[in-house]
């Protein structure tokens, strides 16, 4: 297992605005099966279907009802062992 971390300045405001927001389970439900299974082997397939060359970053997209959302990651610093979320979101950009 990886550590996983959310970085301060986005995607740990984004997740915690997702958990104070109870409209928002099903989002929360489908963000957090994304990080577990980051912490469990982000070497997956389907963890990695995108990939951003600049800044190099990995892209999860998946459907929260009829919105496509996102997250944004990377190995934090080269180091496998840990994993830097930067971005948690809809994915209008994809």
């Amino acid at each position: 297992m990886v550590e996983v971390l959310l970085s301060p300045g986005i995607a740990l405001p984004q997740y915690k605005n997702l958990r104070n927001d109870h409209r928002r389970r099903r989002e929360l439900g489908r963000v957090d099966e994304v990080l577990d299974a980051l912490e469990a082997d982000p070497g997956q397939t389907w963890l990695r279907a995108h990939r951003f060359q600049d800044p190099p970053l990995w892209c999860v997209t998946f459907d929260v009802g009829d919105e496509m959302w996102a997250i944004l990651w990377s190995f934090d610093g080269g180091d496998r062992e840990r994993v830097l979320v930067d971005y948690i979101g809809p994915a209008s950009f994809a």
